[in-house]
């Protein structure tokens, strides 16, 4: 897990980053008219991008350990190798 820390913390950064003037520029270029749908969609956008960004980081996470010789199933199966792959 420390090893994981950086790459956390820098996306945590990245995503602080650009959330805020990427919502800003979205309302700055939508007609008063249209501010509650727009911001209906970005709102959503939002909610459906995390559960995407995780569903991806859980497959290259499980891609990589079984590339490491990891194995699925349970824990109690697995050898200690597999268990630090």
């Amino acid at each position: 897990f420390p090893h994981l820390m950086l790459p956390i913390a820098v996306g945590a950064v990245g995503l602080g980053m650009i959330s805020v003037p990427l919502g800003l520029a979205l309302f700055a270029s939508v007609g008063v008219d249209r501010i509650g749908p727009a911001s209906a969609i970005a709102g959503m956008v939002q909610n459906l991008a995390g559960p995407m960004v995780l569903i991806v980081i859980q497959v290259v996470i499980t891609s990589r350990t079984l590339q490491l010789g990891g194995t699925g199933g349970p824990a109690e199966a697995m050898t200690a190798d597999q268990l630090t792959a």
